[in-house]
């Protein structure tokens, strides 16, 4: 794990490691949030995904999007488009399947 704060190379085990840990730490936040009320209760996993998963799609489609010029929005605005989206979603209280 230190080689990877270090910036030296790392293996993909620790690698692995590593993003377990962050996406440990995300997922127990999301939680922790939908414990509090400030979150709609579902899965943390599935939380994590109907965020995540919007914003990963857009950056890798992207350049096929943006072929011609015509596609404007920046990729912050996109993102700040996902998030909105997202905590409209998850806002406490909508009804949950």
């Amino acid at each position: 794990m230190d080689q990877l704060a270090d910036g030296k190379p790392a293996s993909v085990e620790e690698v692995n490691v590593a993003i377990g840990q962050a996406l440990g730490a995300v997922l127990g936040y999301l939680d922790e949030q939908m414990t509090a009320g400030r979150l709609r209760r579902v899965h943390p996993v599935l939380a994590f995904h109907l965020l995540a998963g919007p914003i990963v799609t857009h950056l890798l489609t992207r350049p096929l999007a943006d072929r011609g010029g015509r596609f404007t929005i920046s990729p912050e605005e996109a993102v700040d488009q996902f998030v909105d989206a997202w905590l409209r979603a998850m806002a406490p209280g909508k009804p949950s399947r």
